[in-house]
C-alpha cells in the first residue's frame, strides 16, 4: 500500500519546501509549476476564522475532482495552527483539527487524491502530527521530520544546492560559509546567490566569502536595512557610516537594501491593489493573481511566519507606491555606479538613501 497522506515538518523553512517539492514531484511526475495536479491552501494564518477556512478549503478540495488531472495533490502548507500560538489553542480551532483528522483517520483519501500537510510550527505531539504517525504505522501516510541546525546538514544543504546549480565552491570556502551564514537553509542559499553574484559566477574563495557575506546572528547589517525600510534617514545614515567603518563592502550593503525594498514594494502594491486581508493574501484573489503569488515562492513575504512579516508589514505602511519606484530608482542607480565609477562607496550610498527617502 502506497501512502497517500504526508506530513512534512521540522524547524528549518528551507528543507521543509525542499522535501514537499520531492513529495509533489514523487506523486505528479512531470509536474511544473501552475499544472492543475497541485491545490495549495495556506495555512499561515494569525486569526481563528482564517484556520477554519484553511481546513474547509482543503476538505473541499480533497472531494473535489479535477478535470485536467488524474492524480491530485492538496497541500495545506506552511500550517501555524498547530503549534502553541494563541490560534493553535483557540477552541474552534481544536474542534475543527479534530474533525479533520478524525474524518483523515475514518475516511481516508478519495482514490488519486494526496494530501500534503507541511510546517515549520506544527508540534510534533500535536493531534494533527500524531494521526498522522498513526497512519504512518498502518502504511497509509508518510511523516517527514526534517533535520537542520547542525554545520554538517548546513554543508549537505549547501552542496545540494551547487550541485542543482552546476556550481562549484571548493571545502574550505563552503566552510567559511557556513561559519559566517550559519546553518539555516535558506539563509544559507541566499547567501550562496549572494556570493556567485559577487564573483560573477566564478568559484569563491575565503577572501570572497569574507567580504561579501553576512555574519551569522550580527543584527548590524538588518538595522541599517530596518532603518531604511522606516524611512528613518538619521538613523539609516548612522547605520551606514558603523558598517562602512567596520570595512562591510558597499556592493553588499546595496544588496541589503534592494531586498528590504522588493519586500517592502511586495505588499505596497498588494495593498495599494486591494489584495490584502490583514496581514495575509485576501481570500478573494482572482485566479490570475493566485497563480503570481504562487510563482513568488520563497519571495512572498505574506506567506513567512507572522514574527518574521510583522516588521516588513509596519515598515510597508510608511511607503506608496511612488515612493518604492523612486527608492528602486535611487538604489539601482548606486548599485551601478559603484561598479563602473571611480567615486566613494560612502558618498554612493548617502546620496542614494536620501534621494530614495525623499
Amino acid at each position: 500500500m502506497k501512502p497517500s497522506a504526508f506530513l512534512v515538518l521540522g524547524p528549518d523553512a528551507y528543507l521543509v519546501e525542499r522535501e514537499a517539492d520531492e513529495i509533489v514531484r514523487s506523486v505528479l511526475p512531470g509536474y511544473k509549476k501552475g499544472d492543475f495536479g497541485l491545490e495549495t491552501v495556506n495555512g499561515l494564518v494569525d486569526r481563528a476564522d482564517d484556520a477554519l477556512a484553511a481546513l474547509a478549503a482543503v476538505r473541499q478540495a480533497m472531494v473535489q475532482t479535477s478535470f485536467f488531472a488524474e492524480d491530485k495533490v492538496v497541500w495545506l502548507r506552511n500550517v501555524s495552527f498547530c503549534g502553541t500560538d494563541r490560534t493553535s489553542k483557540s477552541e474552534s480551532v481544536r474542534d475543527a483539527v479534530e474533525t479533520f483528522r478524525s474524518e483523515l483517520r475514518e475516511k481516508g483519501l478519495p482514490e488519486g487524491v494526496a494530501l500534503l500537510v507541511t510546517g515549520t510550527s506544527i508540534a510534533k505531539n500535536s493531534a494533527l502530527a500524531n494521526t498522522f504517525k498513526a497512519m504512518a504505522k498502518e502504511g497509509t501516510a508518510r511523516v517527514v521530520e526534517c533535520a537542520g541546525g547542525s554545520a554538517e546538514a548546513a554543508l549537505k544543504i549547501l552542496q545540494r544546492t551547487l550541485e542543482a546549480q552546476g556550481r562549484a565552491m571548493g571545502a574550505d570556502a563552503m566552510r567559511a560559509l557556513v561559519d559566517r551564514a550559519g546553518t539555516d537553509g535558506q539563509t544559507l542559499v541566499s547567501e550562496c546567490e549572494k556570493l556567485f553574484a559577487y564573483t560573477a559566477g566564478k568559484e569563491p574563495t575565503v577572501e570572497d566569502v569574507q567580504a561579501i557575506c553576512t555574519f551569522h546572528g550580527s543584527d548590524v547589517p538588518w538595522d541599517f536595512a530596518d532603518a531604511f525600510g522606516a524611512r528613518d534617514l538619521p538613523a539609516a545614515r548612522a547605520a551606514l557610516r558603523n558598517l562602512l567603518s567596520q570595512k562591510v563592502d558597499a556592493i553588499f550593503l546595496l544588496i541589503v537594501l534592494e531586498n528590504r525594498l522588493d519586500e517592502i514594494s511586495l505588499v505596497v502594491d498588494a495593498r495599494e491593489r486591494g489584495l490584502l486581508a490583514g496581514s495575509a493574501w485576501s481570500p478573494a484573489l482572482s485566479g490570475e493573481d493566485r497563480e503570481a503569488v504562487r510563482d513568488l515562492g520563497k519571495a512572498d513575504v505574506l506567506s513567512r511566519p507572522g514574527f518574521m512579516k510583522a516588521r516588513v508589514l509596519a515598515q510597508a505602511a510608511k511607503w506608496t507606491r511612488a515612493q518604492t519606484v523612486r527608492a528602486r530608482l535611487a538604489v539601482m542607480r548606486a548599485h551601478e555606479n559603484a561598479v563602473t565609477v571611480s567615486v566613494n562607496p560612502a558618498t554612493l550610498l548617502e546620496l542614494a538613501l536620501a534621494e530614495a527617502m525623499a
